[in-house]
């Protein structure tokens, strides 16, 4: 059994701040979690402003690494290994997050991983559920949903994906003339109904019709529901 490693792990991606700790070798045990939210600064525009995410993330950063190693019981000399989202995201929120994790290995004389974003998601089942490979999953992530199959930790087929616009376009399309939600749309019942299901199933029914070649991939078009959702409004009579 190799020895444990305590990884200090930052998420700078989109629009919220976060880091962790993590001890891996043997049975793998997360020792802390923690999240800024910044939904309230984002909330009057409804939807994601990447150059304010990337003010935030500059802002919280070190006060959730620190918060992130107080809550694990440890200091910043206990740890092994820095690990960082490096892409894909919002580039302003990726270079935040991956300048911080850079300055903590030089400080700290630590070896600095950089993690993909969509193989952090697929790759979550393990730690959070005990799943083991392989799996399929359906990775939904703004334009870079997709269908894989996990067989390793660096080892993913892509089964299929988005070819055009990510769901949540569908989805403020649907909620905006309906409901007029809120950004995120999940704090009304009725939002969360629109945002949950339906515009994935439809976009993945659209994407990939009974006319679509033999042994052609899974597609995502959601495009098809954002296009009838903006005509909605229209076509109610």
């Amino acid at each position: 059994m190799s020895d444990p490693v305590t990884i200090l792990g930052i998420e700078s991606s989109c629009d919220d701040t976060a880091a962790a700790v993590l001890r891996a070798g043997g049975e793998p045990a997360l020792l802390s979690s923690v999240v800024s939210s910044q939904t309230d600064l984002h909330a009057a525009f409804g939807g994601v402003v990447p150059e304010i995410a990337a003010r935030a993330h500059a802002e919280k950063l070190d006060l959730m690494v620190e918060q992130a190693v107080a809550e694990a019981g440890i200091g910043l000399r206990d740890l092994d290994v820095i690990a960082v989202t490096a892409g894909p995201g919002l580039i302003g929120g990726v270079l935040s997050g991956v300048m911080c994790a850079k300055g903590l290995a030089m400080g700290l004389g630590l070896p600095l991983i950089g993690v993909n974003h969509l193989a952090g998601h697929a790759l979550t089942p393990r730690l959070t559920d005990g799943v083991a490979f392989p799996y399929l999953m359906l990775l939904v992530s703004g334009g870079h949903c997709q269908f894989l199959r996990v067989d390793g930790v660096e080892d993913f087929t892509r089964l299929g994906g988005t070819i055009d616009d990510a769901p949540g376009e569908a989805v403020r399309c649907w909620t905006d003339p309906v409901a007029t939600c809120p950004f995120p749309a999940s704090r009304r019942p009725f939002c969360a109904c629109v945002t949950g299901w339906w515009p994935i199933r439809a976009g993945f029914t659209q994407g990939t019709s009974p006319t679509s070649a033999p042994g052609s991939r899974p597609r995502c078009a959601t495009c098809w529901p954002r296009n009838r959702a903006a005509r909605w409004p229209d076509n109610r009579t």
